[in-house]
């Protein structure tokens, strides 16, 4: 009888844990529980789909951005970007420049120089709808503000707004600026951050390397960030990481986590000029588009030293609220994202603006007219005949030089 008390004492220990020896998470483990994971390695071998464009749009609309001496905009500037609402669309091309909901050139914004109301290099721009504010980010580390008018209403200079250079959003809510930076020297982590401006460029959170204390020293990889005005928040990715980050209503923390697996690159790989076969092979990622069901993620894959042609790219689509995946490949540097199988138009790679409710593209008026010849255009395939008409009258009427035509893609 005693040998059985003994027994039940000894269990009954076992089973009342120590709290000052139970396992606890490490900061990582904490801060990452509960986020959504996907295997990109199984994901990426399963591309056996097709993005259609009719699966998640409702219409599209044409707006051809009209030309004049005052307004030459090239969508092959070193830096390029668009924001366009019901009444205003404002394109930074070299310049800044304003026209109405329907393309009609309005005004320019600013002016190239050192001075109040100018930029040297205009690299990227956000626009305060209600407010009616055009937030210009020059190179000199300066960020100026004009009216829908143009009229200059302040410039703001210093350390704080340097090295913004791959994302810059406004976000409605809250009236703030969100802004991604880098460059290219990865043992410079410090240079690469995610910040949150006040519209006087007054900083309210800042978390200089996304991933710092959240990977083992040493796992850090290239700096690369990215960002994108998504429903959820403002969702910023450095893209060879493993972490995608939500900063919404003042809080910043972990999204969706990318398990590579064996194609993860380290620091010390990065670094090294001996790449086999498979330890210079990666996953790099870039962060498309995204409606409010879906995000839309692209790996590319390849030898870090191979040329662009060698590389293949897969596609990935989110589903927010089931987190299933599928994916498509597309191999070369003419890969597309979508195929227009609404009017049979141009497919594309790139989404030059995202929001909520649309898409926008911007597609060179030459481009147009050497692809969408009356030949191509008769064999496409189009689920809409009608908007396939109105699509061939546009480019009907389309000269080379004329300034580039923005497609606004209508989500369901």
């Amino acid at each position: 009888m005693k040998y059985f008390l003994l027994i039940l004492i000894i269990l009954s220990a076992g089973c009342r844990q120590n709290p000052s020896s139970a396992p606890t998470l490490s900061p990582i483990e904490e801060e990452r529980k509960g986020v959504p994971v996907i295997n990109v390695e199984k994901v990426v071998g399963d591309s056996k789909h097709e993005f259609y464009l009719s699966d998640i749009t409702q219409r599209i609309e044409y707006i051809p951005l009209e030309f004049t001496p005052e307004c030459p905009v090239k969508t092959d500037a070193s830096f390029f970007s668009i924001h366009v609402s019901s009444r205003d669309i404002f394109v930074l091309s070299k310049d800044v420049f304003h026209f109405d909901g329907n393309g009609k050139f309005l005004n320019r914004i600013g002016r190239k120089g050192n001075g109040p109301g100018e930029y040297t290099i205009p690299l990227r721009l956000a626009v305060d709808t209600i407010a009616r504010r055009v937030y210009v980010l020059s190179n000199n580390a300066r960020l100026v503000v004009f009216d829908f008018n143009g009229k200059h209403i302040r410039t703001i200079l210093g350390e704080k707004i340097r090295n913004i250079d791959r994302g810059f959003h406004f976000i409605e809510q809250t009236k703030e600026l969100a802004c991604t930076g880098d460059g290219s020297n990865f043992k410079r982590p410090g240079n690469f951050f995610f910040k949150v401006l006040d519209t006087l460029a007054n900083t309210r959170f800042v978390k200089k390397a996304l991933l710092s204390g959240m990977l083992q020293q040493g796992e850090r990889t290239w700096w690369d960030l990215k960002s994108i005005q998504d429903t959820d928040g403002i969702l910023a990715l450095d893209n060879f990481s493993d972490t995608i980050f939500c900063y919404r209503q003042s809080v910043f923390e972990p999204y969706l986590i990318l398990d590579y697996g064996r194609y993860k690159i380290t620091l010390d790989a990065l670094m090294s000029s001996n790449y086999g076969e498979e330890t210079g092979r990666y996953f790099r990622t870039a962060l498309p588009a995204s409606t409010s069901r879906y995000l839309f993620l692209r790996f590319m894959y390849g030898n870090i030293h191979a040329p662009l042609p060698e590389r293949k790219y897969y596609y990935v689509r989110y589903d927010k609220l089931t987190r299933e995946c599928i994916s498509q490949k597309r191999d070369g540097v003419e890969h597309v994202f979508f195929a227009n199988d609404l009017d049979g138009g141009m497919p594309f790679k790139d989404v030059a603006m995202n929001n909520q409710n649309q898409w926008v593209v911007a597609f060179d008026a030459y481009d147009m007219k050497e692809k969408l010849t009356p030949e191509y255009l008769s064999a496409a395939k189009a689920k809409d005949p009608q908007a396939k008409e109105r699509l061939k009258q546009l480019v009907g009427r389309l000269t080379k030089n004329d300034n580039p035509v923005l497609m606004k893609i209508i989500l369901k």
